[in-house]
């Protein structure tokens, strides 16, 4: 691959995954807000309750919920661009509402629009970094996603320490709208423009991403190629029974009387694609699979409890401090994990990661239960599980959802995934508080441990190796396995 194919994918991945960005640093704005919010100095009419208080922090996590089963329509109808632009415009009104409104109704209304925002803007950066991107470097460009969220994050983090409440909003407007214009300059995926039938925008989208001119070779057999398969699935999928055949319709005399002509078929949706095809459902089921146990490996603990026992550890250290140290490790982690899943792989990450995070998470229940190391062995332990969590389950799972999905059926597909992935998020912060409550924060711990445990055995025996392949070769291996019976491969079949 050439340095400047290399970059223009690089370049355009980063802008429509910049929304990410703007996600993280939303998302942890109430944890350094909230102390500003209920004091006495709030920019507020008055200072929130905590009814208020909870509704900041959960509201953006609610209306996401209800953006995901109309993301992949939004995407699939206007486009990834389009998609994009509206998201960063949808950020630049909450944090309009956000940081200039006077009232708990205009805040809280802010953060509702936020979170519509970020219902969409997964699918939108997803959906792109996989599709213009080329198979070699596909693992790290839809890695891109998680890695601006862990800067926005970060730099969310470090300007509540060192700035205002409406500095902040500010920066937020302005990095918003300035991303909306600079994705209107970028070209569409080509793929989506194919999919679409504007094959001459197409070429030109792919020469532009493969530093080539649309005359150049590779990129008229990379669009025929792109073509053929799209054309392939339409046809594969409209010719499909929906009902089973009756005995006249399989009748050969009835069927060469039949003078009726050849009707090409109609574009196939991505519902109808989704319930034709059984590799689509069940590349759908492991991908759930792998995100929700991924999430279950313990990272709910370190989002509730790990400020708390990193400060008790480390009392001498400042909250603010606490809190870019641990957003530095996870942003160190998805880094190198990016970097690694086009070279170890999907699967080996996944399960080394998962196995480790199992083991930490044994390692603090134990700590907690009979306390029996030195007391900063708390906070190393989960530094260790958030550099080696977002070094598997936090990008893995995104990775493989981005690139097994043809784009047919992506956008629908994405959309139900999304909407699974922040239901069982929405849960798990439901029924995490009480629980611990309950059983006590160990058990909790050991709980999450089996979780992570599991993960790495139904990754090691759920999914193939995905690296270097294009969707349609992906479906082709889900197809595959369906057609043996092994959906569940055994190891030495895992290969596909």
């Amino acid at each position: 691959m050439r340095v400047a194919s290399f970059m223009r994918q690089f370049l355009g991945a980063a802008i429509m995954s910049f929304p990410k960005f703007l996600l993280g640093s939303g998302l942890v704005w109430p944890s350094y807000s909230i102390i500003t919010l209920r004091s006495a100095n709030t920019p507020l009419s008055a200072p929130i309750t905590l009814m208020e208080e909870a509704l900041v922090g959960s509201l953006p996590l609610i209306s996401a919920i209800f953006m995901s089963p109309f993301g992949g329509v939004i995407v699939d109808k206007i486009g990834r661009r389009w998609a994009g632009i509206a998201t960063c415009f949808a950020v630049a009104i909450s944090w309009v509402l956000i940081g200039f409104g006077t009232t708990v109704p205009m805040l809280l209304v802010g953060r509702f629009i936020f979170g519509l925002s970020g219902g969409l803007n997964m699918q939108v950066a997803w959906s792109f970094t996989a599709e213009v991107s080329e198979d070699a470097v596909r693992g790290f460009m839809s890695s891109m996603p998680a890695i601006t969220y862990a800067v926005g994050a970060l730099l969310s983090i470090t300007m509540g320490w060192v700035t205002t409440y409406h500095v902040i909003a500010y920066v937020n407007v302005g990095f918003a709208v300035g991303n909306a214009i600079v994705m209107y300059v970028l070209p569409e995926s080509p793929v989506y423009l194919a999919l679409v039938g504007r094959d001459e925008e197409a070429i030109k989208s792919l020469a532009f991403y493969r530093a080539a001119t649309t005359k150049d070779k590779a990129v008229i057999d990379e669009m025929s190629e792109i073509k053929k398969n799209q054309a392939n699935k339409q046809t594969t999928m409209a010719l499909l029974p929906t009902e089973e055949p009756t005995q006249e319709s399989q009748d050969p005399e009835k069927q060469n009387l039949s003078e009726t002509p050849f009707v090409p078929p109609a574009k196939v949706t991505g519902w109808t694609y989704f319930r034709k095809s059984p590799a689509a459902r069940w590349t759908f089921f492991v991908v759930a699979a792998l995100m929700t146990q991924s999430i279950t490996t313990g990272v709910i603990a370190v989002q509730v409890y790990g400020g708390s026992l990193f400060l008790k550890a480390t009392p001498s250290l400042s909250p603010d401090l606490c809190a870019v140290l641990l957003a530095s490790t996870l942003l160190v982690g998805v880094c190198v994990g990016a970097a690694c899943s086009d070279f170890f792989g999907r699967r080996p990450l996944l399960m080394s990661a998962a196995t480790i995070n199992g083991f930490c998470m044994v390692a603090l229940g134990t700590l907690v239960r009979w306390e029996w190391g030195p007391e900063w062995l708390v906070p190393a332990i989960i530094l260790v599980f958030c550099f080696v969590f977002n070094l598997g389950g936090a990008i893995v799972p995104y990775i493989v959802m981005a690139e097994a999905f043809v784009p047919e059926v992506k956008g629908f597909a994405q959309s139900m995934n999304m909407l699974w992935l922040y239901l069982v998020n929405f849960v798990l912060l439901l029924a995490f508080v009480p629980a611990a409550e309950l059983i006590g924060l160990e058990f909790v711990f050991f709980v999450f441990a089996a979780c992570a445990f599991s993960c790495a055995l139904m990754t090691h025996y759920l999914l193939p190796e995905t690296k270097g392949m294009n969707p349609y070769a992906i479906e082709e291996v889900f197809t595959q396995r369906i057609k043996d019976g092994r959906r569940w491969a055994s190891p030495e079949a895992v290969k596909g």
